[in-house]
């Protein structure tokens, strides 16, 4: 394997661990290319947050107790020690807060590939339904390139970490064919690019970002993948989601 190749697998499984700091502002870090999100509009997302209320990862509501997002965030976190937050489209203000009591990690997930990169965390208390928290559907259906589809995300655009949006970003994108994200990888990466992958691309410059990782990739109102990888941020190479038709046995098996 080369050193090029170690690095970039380096800096994936490094970045989504980056504590994300909120800018009071609002002005710098956000979802590339995205435009903020009202209050209801988004309400299956969560903010995955540590015990000192830093978000580093988003997630979808799938029950009133469990939310589904990837495993690389969560992965060598103790299981009540993830706070999980609804019902707000701010970092700073509002919301519902719970915190975790189990965080169970695919079976197969790989930390150094990402594949199988889902996990799914328990909530020690049940999350209140409002007009402002909902479960999203999961997709069944296997899609195909050439689909618009929906990200949300308080993701920065600083690499390695930084400032996030005050405010929930939301970026509609295309998938591209799986074929196709593998040519653009070319031979980096492109064995990563499994079935259980979708990848996307608009422009070079959207995307996904630090600390939009697990959140969901939504079209027609149901959840079909989970943010988790780019390399680097929307500089023109596809973004990749763990695809949830391909999950969908084993996550409802818990909910």
């Amino acid at each position: 394997m080369s050193r090029v190749i170690i690095f970039l697998l380096a800096v994936i499984s490094t970045a989504t661990a980056t504590p994300i700091v909120a800018s009071r502002s609002g002005v710098d870090g956000r979802l590339l290319g995205g435009v903020a999100v009202n209050l209801g509009q988004v309400s299956h997302m969560a903010s995955l947050r540590s015990l000192t209320d830093v978000h580093f990862c988003g997630g979808s509501i799938v029950s009133n107790r469990y939310v589904l997002t990837s495993a690389t965030c969560v992965s060598g976190r103790a299981l009540n020690q993830v706070r999980v937050v609804v019902g707000t489209v701010t970092l700073n203000t509002g919301g519902a807060i719970h915190v975790s009591s189990n965080i169970t990690l695919h079976p197969l997930y790989d930390r150094i590939t990402l594949d199988n990169d889902v996990a799914l965390v328990y909530t020690a208390t049940a999350m209140a339904f409002t007009v402002n928290v909902q479960p999203i559907p999961i997709s069944s259906t296997i899609f195909a390139g050439g689909v618009s589809v929906q990200i949300s995300g308080w993701g920065t655009n600083t690499q390695g970490g930084g400032q996030a949006p005050n405010n929930l970003q939301r970026l509609t994108t295309t998938t591209i064919s799986n074929d196709e994200c593998r040519g653009r990888f070319h031979s980096l990466n492109a064995d990563r690019i499994t079935d259980r992958k979708i990848c996307t691309l608009t422009r070079s410059t959207e995307g996904t970002c630090y600390g939009d990782e697990g959140g969901g990739l939504v079209s027609g109102g149901q959840l079909i993948g989970i943010a988790s990888w780019q390399v680097p941020c929307a500089t023109g190479v596809p973004d990749v989601f763990e695809r949830i038709a391909a999950h969908r046995l084993w996550i409802t098996s818990f909910i």
